[in-house]
């Protein structure tokens, strides 16, 4: 495991290579039945899962992130999985460093919970189903947080206050968001807009993912 702090050092003396989307390569090695499993291949398909690990090591990428953008208890849930919660996030961490090689920082990968602005709101829960996926990914010795794929801004800084309480100062978090094709996010926030908002709830690294890229974003 790497020292959390090297990460930033490394970042702020030039570029990094990271690897592309876990997911997705593996929804192109499994039928699509499967690789609608998500994080549970980390369970049911772990030689698979290291095998893309794998690959995005080999081909130079140094930070791999970890199989579990949809592994939080909610999601899982409606699946009858959230028992596995904890278990497929601690696996997830060692087939990623393992596999990735000592070199490779891991990034513990959490996305947002699914919910909708149809759903009842329960701080409480919902604070809870951050807090156990990113208790693991650190128990695990995930380096750094990625904060994935977030559309609420609210959900992403609710997520980013679990993760600093859990891991204090020390742990590198990124907060990644997507914007429509206006450059906005769904409450009319700018990109400068989110980016000072994130970084005044303690991320280190914001960005934007999916979505419709960063040429739609920036202008």
């Amino acid at each position: 495991m790497h020292h959390a702090q090297e990460f930033l050092k490394r970042l702020q003396a030039g570029s990094m290579a990271g690897d592309g989307d876990t997911l997705h390569r593996l929804q192109q090695l499994l039928p699509n039945g499967l690789a609608r499993g998500g994080g549970m291949l980390n369970l049911t398909h772990p030689d698979l899962v290291a095998q893309v690990h794998g690959e995005f090591a080999e081909a130079g990428a140094e930070v791999v992130s970890t199989n579990t953008w949809d592994a939080n208890p909610i999601r899982l849930g409606r699946h009858g999985l959230a028992d596995q919660a904890r278990t497929i996030n601690l696996q997830s961490v060692e087939l990623a460093r393992r596999h990735a090689g000592k070199q490779a920082w891991i990034a513990g990968v959490v996305g947002p919970l699914g919910l909708t602005i149809d759903d009842d709101w329960d701080l409480e829960t919902y604070q809870d189903a951050f807090r156990l996926q990113v208790a693991a990914l650190l128990e695990a010795g995930a380096d750094l947080i990625q904060l994935k794929t977030f559309g609420n801004l609210a959900e992403l800084r609710l997520a980013l206050g679990v993760v600093r309480k859990l891991g204090g100062q020390d742990i590198p978090v990124i907060a990644q968001m997507v914007f429509n094709d206006g450059g906005l996010i769904s409450s009319g926030q700018t990109a400068a807009q989110v980016a000072e908002s994130l970084v005044a709830g303690g991320a280190n690294v914001v960005g934007v993912n999916c979505g419709r890229g960063m040429a739609v974003t920036i202008n």
